[in-house]
């Protein structure tokens, strides 16, 4: 709660000082906030260690191939692009950026959030302008001439605005008459090379070219109804690439529509029997116009040759979502991808610089003074508790989705997108082990009490258990029948009664159980409310916690009677962890520690932290929290 209210006092100050809604009136400039999550003064918590910068989210290039400017989840940077390593500032963010924009000029930097409009001098990254948005930015472009910054909206609206003010000059939006299909949230915008139109994507596929002067829509087009990730102009303003995500039964691919008709002039993209282009997350045109290059969400980048259409190469660049690209005047190309890491390539593919990072961190475990995390980028990495990195393993295709420990704390097992389970030594991190577990991702993973099995549970609407230390399957429990149009997704399960019964989380606020190990279905524990129940804890004393996505907690006493709503706590798999038997720890924008009381939860208290997935030691003492945002925490708790 301290980071919220740190957060609302800062906007409510800067409300004050003349910022405004955009579009609106002219802002008062007002100093930068130098914000780092901290604990202030704790009576039961201890903040003792904290690694990781942020992964990478938005990346700009200056006209002559200078200067890079790179926007993390947690901060927004100036490095010198022919040595990556140097910075040249940082500025701390408290909100995870969406876009960045380089004017013109090369004076001033537009960073777009879901809140707010940020504009930066490019010498010391001084605040310039702050513009408080009343929808999320979803993208931002400068005009040519730098007179118009372009807004891409969630809400679905196009706005152009003055820089020197934030005042509005057009706001656009067609209406669903208007489009091939209907409007969708915006994704993507970008300006002409003249300067007198401006395109725009939306998550529908639509892809319309507007007037920049009488902002009126002058052409569409559409992707067959696929999320249009990011467009591009070509240089000589002919031609418009849009990055398709693709669907489930076909690859992502790079659209090109004729700007002036919005007719589609070609589709870029790889369809083989043995492989294809995962959803396309970036395009850019190269400087000549000859090449066209896309960055995939399974961090693959691909140049083809124009108007060959042929491709030139393909480079596994990333191990997760390529986030940005760009390329310098004499053709190298930068990449950054949710790997947490920044490359630059040569025109050929191969590599000449690397600067790597921490990946959003997915799941974590903590024993005996040594960290495990996992991340967006599949890695596996093992940690001492101050965050110097003792080894890395490639554990997953795919984010890992879960880590657990064996209660005896000798074995580490994960889980991930893949569908595979492995097994890890703990805490060496030696490979133990590897089956297959389900088809598509495996959600969550916990160890019986006694050691001797694992349960699991996936987005195929399945939970299952698996006998230690072969994985051979003991039992395939349907949690959720496939009916083709609802989701099957089982976000948690976990043992119950000393391991005598399973509880697997699902939709309409119920929980499944079957018995261990037959697999018998119980009598289900209902809500009796239409959520989807996201994360399980299973107490000391027999009885069940259950936080919903909607952040309501639940629980159940040992007899299956619902004890009813308890609270507020965020509703994701990862977000709670038991200290001991009458202690619970809780990670969101902050940290709180909960007493388990007979009737319910009672706050403790509550700190700043990162916040995301979290993991206590055995003996309660220990918390390790690691962020989407890149970066872990180490807490004490007394």
């Amino acid at each position: 709660m301290a980071a919220i209210r740190l957060c609302l006092l800062t906007l409510a100050m800067l409300l004050a000082l003349g910022a405004c809604n955009l579009p609106g009136a002219s802002p008062t400039a007002v100093a930068l906030p130098e914000i780092t999550p901290t604990a202030a003064a704790s009576e039961h918590f201890q903040r003792v260690a904290a690694w990781g910068a942020g992964a990478p989210e938005a990346m700009v290039l200056s006209a002559d191939g200078a200067t890079l400017y790179l926007a993390t989840a947690q901060s927004v940077e100036r490095r010198d692009a022919r040595n990556l390593s140097q910075t040249l500032w940082r500025k701390e963010l408290t909100e995870t950026p969406t876009s960045l924009a380089l004017s013109p000029d090369g004076e001033t930097l537009a960073l777009a959030s879901n809140s707010s409009l940020t504009v930066l001098a490019t010498g010391d990254g001084a605040l310039r302008k702050l513009f408080p948005s009343s929808a999320p930015i979803a993208d931002v472009a400068y005009a040519p001439d730098g007179a118009l910054i372009a807004l891409a909206l969630e809400s679905g609206t196009l706005a152009l605005i003055q820089p020197e003010n934030g005042s509005a000059t057009r706001e656009m939006r067609p209406d669903a008459g208007d489009l091939l299909e209907t409007p969708g949230p915006l994704t993507s915008v970008v300006f002409a090379p003249d300067g007198k139109t401006l395109v725009s994507g939306d998550q529908n596929g639509n892809v319309v070219v507007w007037s920049a002067v009488e902002g009126r829509m002058l052409a569409q087009g559409n992707a067959a109804m696929r999320v249009v990730a990011d467009v591009a102009y070509s240089p000589d303003g002919a031609l418009v690439a849009a990055a398709s995500e693709g669907w489930t039964a076909e690859p992502g691919s790079v659209w090109l529509f004729d700007a002036a008709t919005g007719a589609m002039v070609e589709r870029l993209t790889i369809d083989e029997e043995t492989r294809w282009l995962a959803p396309v997350k970036r395009v850019l045109f190269a400087a000549d116009g000859r090449s066209v290059v896309a960055g995939t969400n399974d961090g693959a980048v691909v140049r083809w040759s124009w108007p060959e259409g042929a491709v030139v190469n393909e480079i596994a660049a990333h191990r997760a979502t390529v986030t940005a690209l760009a390329m310098a005047p004499e053709g190298d190309l930068f990449t950054a991808g949710h790997d947490g890491a920044l490359r630059r390539w040569d025109a050929a593919g191969a590599l000449r610089a690397t600067l790597d990072g921490m990946p959003p961190v997915t799941a974590v475990a903590i024993e005996q003074g040594s960290i495990a995390s996992g991340g967006a980028d599949g890695t596996l990495t093992f940690w001492t508790e101050s965050g110097e990195r003792r080894g890395q393993v490639d554990a997953h295709t795919g984010a890992v989705n879960a880590l657990a420990l064996r209660p005896d704390g000798q074995l580490l097992a994960s889980a991930g997108d893949d569908g595979m389970i492995r097994l890890w030594t703990w805490p060496a991190g030696a490979p133990g082990g590897q089956w297959p577990a389900h088809e598509g991702p495996v959600l969550s993973i916990a160890f019986a009490p006694d050691g001797s099995a694992l349960a699991s549970s996936g987005a195929d609407g399945t939970a299952r258990l698996w006998a230690l230390p072969d994985g051979a399957p003991i039992a395939t429990l349907t949690v959720i029948e496939a009916d083709g149009l609802n989701a099957t997704t089982v976000p948690d399960v976990a043992f119950t009664d000393q391991g005598r019964s399973l509880v697997a989380a699902s939709g309409a606020g119920t929980l499944r159980r079957f018995t261990v190990p037959e697999g018998t279905p119980l009598p289900a524990l209902e809500t009796g409310e239409n959520t989807w129940l996201m994360d399980l804890v299973s107490l000391p004393d027999n009885r069940l916690l259950a936080a919903d996505n909607t952040g309501a907690l639940w629980l159940w006493h040992a007899d299956g009677r619902l004890a009813g709503r308890q609270g507020a706590i965020p509703g994701r798999s990862g977000a709670l962890a038991v200290l001991d038997e009458r202690r619970l720890i809780a990670s969101s924008t902050g940290l709180s520690l909960w007493r388990l009381d007979d009737d319910g939860l009672a706050l403790i208290e509550a700190v700043a932290s990162v916040g995301g997935c979290v993991a206590a030691a055995a003996d309660g003492q220990a918390v390790v929290v690691g962020s989407p945002r890149g970066s872990i925490e180490v807490w004490r708790v007394e």
